[in-house]
């Protein structure tokens, strides 16, 4: 996956929130758009508002899954209708980047829980979260990836954890990359765009 594999957390002031057990639905890109269609030759444009997309996503948490759903419903519930970063998936690393290039702020605007079946003996827990950014995001500079060679392999460190690059690896970087035709288990280090996970 682009943006990574495991669950999302959430960040309010200092306090994380990890989101695990949870189904991810994003919506990547919510066009700031206007489109104008002539009358005379049905002739369309389009008028971009500000500088960029806005996203929205829906998390499905699985209370029941908890040893205490109860417990991490009362540690959530208190950050509906707040502002929090939001990031994706935890092994990235990286919250989402607006277009300032400052971690983006997201507004819960529900927190909703509700049953997984409603006969019984079913009564599963869960928790349905919803989040809009409130400026357009910079998805490029939300981004990672991990070092791969020429066969495809992870490339790792000493300690066997795969290379993460981050936003700021330019093309130039993975022609050196590969340039150098590094081994699965060299370790390499170019500047602070590559990290370990």
């Amino acid at each position: 996956m682009i943006f990574g594999t495991s669950y999302p957390k959430l960040k309010l002031g200092t306090t994380i929130y990890e989101l695990g057990k949870s189904l991810v639905d994003p919506s990547f890109a919510e066009p700031n758009l206007i489109e104008h269609k002539s009358i005379m030759n049905a002739f369309k444009s389009w008028r971009i508002k500000g500088s960029g997309d806005h996203a929205s996503f829906r998390i499905t948490m699985n209370l029941f899954k908890y040893e205490s759903p109860r417990a991490k419903l009362e540690e959530l519930i208190v950050l509906n209708h707040q502002y929090v970063k939001l990031m994706l998936h935890q092994d990235s690393g990286l919250w989402f980047q607006d277009v300032d290039g400052s971690d983006a702020d997201f507004f819960i605007s529900l927190m909703l829980p509700f049953y997984l079946q409603v006969s019984p003996p079913n009564y599963q827990d869960r928790l349905l979260i919803e989040l809009q950014s409130q400026k357009a995001l910079n998805l490029t500079g939300s981004l990672y990836g991990y070092l791969v060679d020429a066969q495809g392999d992870f490339l790792v460190d000493g300690s066997g954890k795969k290379l993460k690059v981050f936003k700021g690896f330019s093309a130039g970087d993975q022609a050196m990359v590969e340039a150098w035709n590094i081994s699965v288990n060299d370790k390499i280090n170019i500047s602070e765009n590559v990290t370990t996970s």
